[in-house]
């Protein structure tokens, strides 16, 4: 079971953006190193991104609830993060203890072995998983 979340990577630049008077770059910045760890010189960087996580958060607690209700006994373990902004520092944790379950950035190459050239860099593979899957559909 899988769903996509609208709300994304760019919302939470934005927020940066607008609440504390940052360009796109120094936002992207911010978001990329500092995530949901909070800063010593600067803690509303996490609380202002965890305002927008909080949304998707509550969006994902709502898709559990419906897929729970359309297949009884089954029950959803575990959360795999993608896209670019899954590598976000303190994401994964946030998630998995506001969700209360395990939840990982996946890493959409860990089985996929090159034949050649280099393998693709293993924190990097959130952000292929859907062209991969893809890719795999043939």
């Amino acid at each position: 079971f899988s769903r996509s979340i609208s709300t994304a990577g760019s919302a939470l630049t934005r927020t940066l953006m607008i609440n504390l008077q940052l360009d796109e770059q120094q936002a992207e910045n911010y978001k990329q190193n500092y995530g949901l760890k909070p800063m010593a010189d600067n803690p509303e960087v996490a609380n202002l991104l965890q305002q927008v996580v909080n949304v998707i958060a509550d969006e994902m607690h709502k898709t559990l609830r419906f897929y729970e209700t359309r297949n009884e006994g089954e029950k959803i373990e575990q959360i795999m993060l993608t896209g670019g902004t899954a590598q976000m520092p303190g994401l994964a944790e946030y998630f998995g203890n506001r969700m209360g379950m395990n939840t990982q950035v996946m890493d959409v190459f860990a089985a996929i072995k090159p034949k050649e050239g280099r393998p693709v860099e293993a924190d990097k593979g959130a952000m292929f998983a859907i062209t991969t899957g893809l890719s795999l559909r043939g």
